[in-house]
C-alpha cells in the first residue's frame, strides 16, 4: 500500500531532542507514512542519531528518508524535503515538537472531508 502522507522535518543541531520528535511520528495511527528528515548541516551528532533511529524503526509501513541540505535555513531544508515527497499530501513539522498520535490521521481526514481544500492547518 502506498503512503497517503509524507511528513517533512528539517533539523539542525537537535541530537538531544530529535528522537522525541521521531518517536512521535513512529506512534502515528495513520499508516503507511513517508518520513523525510532533512539535516540542515548540523555540527553535532544529529545525522548519526537520525541514522541510528531510522535503522531500528523503519519498516514497510514507515518509509524513512534522510537528506542533507548544506545551505543554511529551515526554508532550504523544507524545500529539499518537498522534492523527495512521493505522496499526495505533505505535512511539515518541526524537530523540537512532538505529534499527538492522531495528528497525521486528523490531517488526512481533513482533506477527505474537504476535497476542494489545497491547504490544511
Amino acid at each position: 500500500m502506498k503512503a497517503l502522507l509524507s511528513i517533512v522535518i528539517p533539523v539542525y543541531n537537535r541530537a538531544s531532542l530529535v528522537c522525541r520528535c521521531l518517536e512521535s511520528v513512529h506512534a502515528q495511527s495513520l499508516r503507511p507514512l513517508h518520513l523525510i528528515v532533512v539535516d540542515n548541516n548540523s555540527s553535532d551528532a544529529t545525522p548519526q542519531v537520525i541514522s541510528e533511529w531510522s535503522a531500528t524503526h523503519a519498516d514497510p509501513s514507515l518509509k524513512v528518508t534522510l537528506l542533507n541540505q548544506p545551505m543554511p535555513g529551515a526554508s532550504a531544508a523544507r524545500a529539499l524535503g518537498l522534492e523527495a515527497v512521493d505522496t499526495p499530501y505533505v505535512y511539515f513539522f518541526d524537530s523540537d515538537d512532538a505529534m499527538r498520535p492522531d495528528a497525521a490521521r486528523a490531517f488526512a481526514d481533513s482533506f477527505a472531508k474537504n476535497p476542494e481544500a489545497q491547504i490544511v492547518a
